[in-house]
């Protein structure tokens, strides 16, 4: 009896170990099915992508070549012919035909563009919430200076204010539309921020096609961002704006040092006889920075007239502001006068930067690389 027992119990352990094989094995079998199909759809998902780019390629390219057939053999063309021209495909396809084409071309690729349906197709998706598309439609009417749409370019700025990207190709496309309105309404709203770098402010206004002279003293008067006066600042002296250097005088006696270089170089780029006296206070100005420019403006407006000053940069504490003023003085018209007043000067550092600055500028006049 105990050894039928015995048998029993054995077979008993032995039916629920095999039960528990079986379980286990089944979930492995459950496990190895969930991720085979994981992974299944998976590579499934990616090749439906790579199968999209393609296709996106694909159909870039058979755009931009039917749009390169057109433009070979006629003056003037239609492309609502081509299929998912009206798309933000076409926009993006249209954009970047552009810097391929000679002006013979893009105006009549401009043409085609301002027809009704393609006109009505960007009215159409301009009011779409879709940045990206928006961006370059937009892009794509400043590109080709299509008219009439200035108010929905600000409007889409205001709408996207928040994203740098749009604020910078909206503000650029107004910039080649010549629509200083918009760009004076936009920096003048003290409750719009501008999020442009200096940079982008600079060749933004440098495309300007239209009266920048205008443009920038409206700007003076009421944009409410300091880059903005920094930038119209900058401009006016590399552009030769002289009717506009009484507006740039208030800024010499600002307190951001940064507005007062950039009016200091400006005045002494445009040779401005009457802020000399006020540049020349700013010589003493407790920031290297200032000096060393106003050093460089006195010797542009009159660099006999300021031939002491200029002297008296030589012997400046910091050196960048010695190279300017001895950098100055290489030109000055009596080279035995000027070095004899470099010596009674008495200072070491005013005559080994002047002897450097001489050297420097014999050999660049002899061809070479100093």
């Amino acid at each position: 009896m105990d050894r039928y027992l015995a048998i029993q119990d054995f077979v008993n352990g032995l039916i629920w170990v095999l039960a528990l094989i079986l379980i286990v094995v089944t979930l492995l079998m459950i496990f190895v099915h969930i991720t085979t199909n994981v992974k299944n759809a998976k590579i499934h998902k990616m090749r439906e992508q790579i199968l999209y780019i393609i296709n996106i390629q694909m159909r870039t390219e058979q755009m931009r070549r039917m749009i390169m057939n057109l433009l070979k053999d006629q003056e003037t063309i239609d492309i609502s012919c081509i299929p998912g021209i009206r798309s933000k495909l076409g926009a993006a396809v249209l954009v970047g035909l552009l810097r391929e084409l000679d002006d013979s071309k893009k105006e009549a690729l401009r043409a085609a563009v301002c027809s009704k349906e393609y006109l009505k197709y960007i009215k159409k998706s301009l009011l779409r919430r879709n940045p990206d598309h928006v961006i370059l439609l937009i892009k794509l009417i400043g590109e080709l200076k299509m008219p009439g749409f200035s108010k929905d370019i600000v409007s889409q700025i205001y709408r996207y204010k928040d994203n740098a990207y749009a604020q910078h190709i909206g503000m650029f496309s107004l910039s080649l539309l010549g629509e200083g309105e918009g760009i004076v309404c936009l920096c003048g709203d003290k409750n719009f921020t501008i999020k442009l770098s200096f940079r982008s402010l600079q060749e933004i206004f440098a495309s300007f096609n239209g009266d920048k002279e205008r443009l920038y003293s409206q700007l003076l008067d009421t944009a409410q961002d300091v880059y903005i006066h920094r930038t119209c600042i900058k401009r006016i002296g590399s552009e030769k704006m002289k009717g506009l250097a009484e507006k740039v005088i208030p800024y010499l006696t600002s307190a951001n040092f940064n507005i007062r270089i950039d009016a200091i170089r400006t005045l002494g780029e445009l040779k401005y006889k009457s802020a000399a006296e006020i540049i020349n206070d700013q010589v003493k100005d407790e920031h290297w920075e200032v000096r060393s420019a106003a050093i460089t403006a006195l010797a542009e407006i009159d660099r006999q007239k300021y031939f002491e000053e200029l002297i008296r940069g030589l012997c400046d504490q910091e050196w960048w502001v010695r190279y300017r003023a001895a950098t100055a003085l290489t030109t000055y018209p009596d080279p035995e006068k000027l070095l004899q007043c470099v010596a009674a000067t008495g200072d070491r550092f005013a005559a080994e930067i002047m002897s450097f600055a001489i050297r420097k500028d014999e050999l660049i006049k002899g061809g070479q690389v100093a």
